[in-house]
């Protein structure tokens, strides 16, 4: 039995608490050219994963035939990652998740924006509960801290309730 919603005057927003603050505008366009560190950043994984990056190029190509759109394209690698995951591909998904990790250590603000935004805050969606608790042993720490911030922490009644949603 579903206990009934909260009354609109006990709900109080994050905003209203401090908890949240919205993010700085982020132009992306034609108009803005990929930024030098994601330009290196995608030319890496090209060589170090080229049937994934394929698969991110050809993603990033339905959407713009410029390099506009470079969030979709690590978007769609995030997507790679997650289907490593999800047929059990511990080395696929470790090689990923670290060259990610190793760049978040040197990363500028456009390289962050990639791995944060567009990498780690996609690569557990849709997963089963069951790989999502596999995968969360793999993640390295600081990825882990990114995905936290976003979703908040991952507890066995959260997984549950996502698991529900799924």
């Amino acid at each position: 039995m579903m206990s009934p919603p909260p009354d609109a005057s006990q709900v109080i927003s994050d905003a209203q608490v401090g908890l949240w603050e919205p993010p700085p505008p982020f132009d992306i366009g034609p108009e803005r050219p990929v930024p030098e560190s994601v330009r290196v950043m995608r030319e890496e994984l090209r060589r170090l994963f080229p049937k994934d990056a394929k698969y991110a190029d050809k993603s990033a190509k339905a959407y713009a035939d410029d390099d506009s759109a470079w969030t979709v394209w690590f978007e769609a690698f995030a997507e790679r990652t997650r289907k490593a995951f999800r047929r059990g591909d511990e080395a696929t998904a470790v090689a990923h998740m670290t060259y990610m990790s190793d760049k978040l250590e040197k990363a500028d603000a456009d390289a962050r924006y990639a791995i944060d935004v567009d990498y780690v805050e996609n690569f557990l969606y849709k997963l089963s509960l069951k790989k999502k608790r596999w995968a969360w042993t793999l993640i390295p720490q600081n990825l882990k801290d990114l995905y936290v911030a976003f979703w908040g922490e991952i507890t066995p009644r959260k997984m549950a309730r996502i698991q529900l949603m799924l």
